[in-house]
């Protein structure tokens, strides 16, 4: 993940990471996320961009120190280690390739945070640390370099940008809850959407407008969604042989690494299983955050004029292969339209 910070003048911030910007300009904090693209947050500012985001969206954490750093009274350890260490304290203090370095320690880990001790702006973090709950010897670790550059004034200066991606604007909420994405329903209209074949070619859902599309969220790392897969397949080597109008595509999403890591990988272990269904790559997950997708597998129903009429979540343990007689009738169903 890249992030970039900008700070202004007073408490003037801006944060822009992977699918969102949140800038304090004035006396306002926006929050603007690639999904929904129709609306963002707005609230008063209360004190600083990193202490109202804490009230506005309970549980926040902001993903560097550099804010607690630049707003905080004081700095804690827990400030330092962006709360990923329990009961962290400070361990060693020492000077190394001309930076300082600070060592954090927790009972789960520790944190490194190196710093220009002229300027005394962080150069590189390092951490290597057990989540609550892991198993035993499972250890996640990071690396974070930052280029700091300090100028007389922000060129360009900090804005805020509620443009939608057709041109219009975005409604503004004031609460979080209100911003993020409702999971969708059968009988809801389908959203709109644009992905890459592993072929290369383009393919979105509005040109296939007239026949039923089933999509299957799946990713890698996903043992219930490759075990699934095959009846998908199953499916879906039915669909092309009954003649009938009906497309499926299995849809790699949440997939850990770059865009051209995850694509690669998961190009890979599709060929690999030889299946003849299309394979669709939703590389920054925006599809999948459109939808609601709150776990994978995921299969979708969407009808003629672009309706949801059906959807699966998991994998059913008692009998998997169920879901290729469901998919047939539910996409025979689609196509003969509503009920009278």
């Amino acid at each position: 993940d890249s992030y970039r910070l900008f700070f202004g003048p007073g408490t003037d911030a801006q944060l822009s990471l992977a699918g969102a910007t949140m800038t304090a300009l004035g006396d306002k904090v926006t929050v603007v996320l690639e999904t929904p693209s129709d609306r963002a947050l707005q609230v008063p500012l209360v004190g600083n961009i990193n202490s109202t985001l804490q009230v506005a969206m309970p549980g926040f954490q902001m993903p560097v120190p550099h804010f607690a750093l630049r707003y905080g009274q004081s700095v804690t350890v827990q400030d330092l280690a962006m709360a990923v260490l329990v009961t962290p304290q400070f361990a060693g203090l020492r000077e190394a390739d001309g930076l300082a370095e600070l060592l954090l320690e927790g009972s789960n880990g520790a944190v490194v945070v190196q710093f220009d001790g002229a300027s005394k702006l962080v150069k590189r973090m390092q951490a290597a640390f057990a989540p609550d709950g892991a198993p035993a010897g499972f250890v996640v670790s990071f690396d974070l370099g930052f280029e700091p550059i300090v100028a007389d004034a922000l060129v360009p200066p900090i804005t805020v940008d509620l443009a939608t991606s057709t041109g219009g604007a975005r409604s503004i909420v004031t609460s979080f809850q209100d911003l993020q994405p409702k999971p969708l329903a059968v009988g809801d209209k389908s959203p709109e959407w644009t992905m890459t074949a592993m072929d290369g070619s383009s393919v979105s859902l509005g040109a296939l407008r007239g026949s039923v599309v089933v999509i299957d969220f799946w990713a890698t790392w996903c043992g219930p969604c490759k075990r699934g897969l095959p009846y998908i397949e199953e499916f879906a080597k039915w669909a092309s042989s009954s003649g009938k109008a009906i497309r499926v595509f299995g849809v790699n999403t949440l997939e850990p690494g770059s865009v051209d890591e995850r694509n690669e990988k998961a190009s890979a272990w599709w060929r690999e299983q030889k299946f003849t269904m299309p394979l669709l790559l939703d590389s920054k997950d925006a599809v999948s955050r459109a939808y609601g997708v709150r776990g994978i597998p995921m299969t979708i129903v969407i009808g003629p004029d672009g309706t949801i009429t059906a959807m699966h979540a998991g994998l059913a343990a008692g009998n998997p292969g169920q879901i290729v007689e469901d998919l047939k009738s539910e996409s025979e169903q689609a196509l003969a339209g509503p009920k009278q």
